[in-house]
């Protein structure tokens, strides 16, 4: 099967018997590759919304500041925390202690550059480890390039 666009234009718009020129052209790449790019990124999606480890994803804005675009429902249980209000948001907005950390900048460097960036992070109260969790930053588009 073929993709075709089909397209039509007379000789002379004043008098359309003078004939019409027809052009037809081969599409059958392009739409393959749109369709190629609509499964991987519903993929991409599944993987995101099914994964039992909680991901958020930021995009830079114009000047650079991390905004929510996306929460998966593991972050939320994780983090017994509902995100839906907070799509849209800055990070600092969202989660103000990280002020005092060096996580936004290394978020944005991994948005600027596409290297990753991983930590590992214990909370501690009254003596004892309350929390632990692992952080992996990477650009989106550089994860999914490397997987096809």
């Amino acid at each position: 099967m073929l993709d075709i666009l089909l397209s039509s234009v007379p000789l002379d718009p004043a008098d359309l018997s003078s004939g019409i020129i027809f052009t037809a052209q081969n599409i059958t790449e392009k739409k393959q590759a749109e369709r190629d790019l609509t499964a991987s990124e519903s993929r991409s999606e599944n993987l995101i919304q099914t994964s039992p480890i909680g991901i958020l994803i930021y995009q830079l804005d114009s000047q650079d500041g991390l905004i929510l675009i996306e929460a998966n429902p593991a972050t939320e249980t994780i983090l017994g925390r509902d995100y839906s209000g907070s799509i849209g948001m800055g990070i600092l907005d969202i989660f103000p202690n990280l002020a005092k950390t060096g996580i936004p900048e290394s978020y944005r460097k991994v948005a600027l550059t596409g290297q990753s960036w991983s930590t590992t992070d214990f909370e501690y109260e009254d003596e004892r480890v309350t929390g632990a969790y692992d952080v992996l930053e990477a650009n989106r588009a550089a994860v999914e390039e490397e997987a096809e």
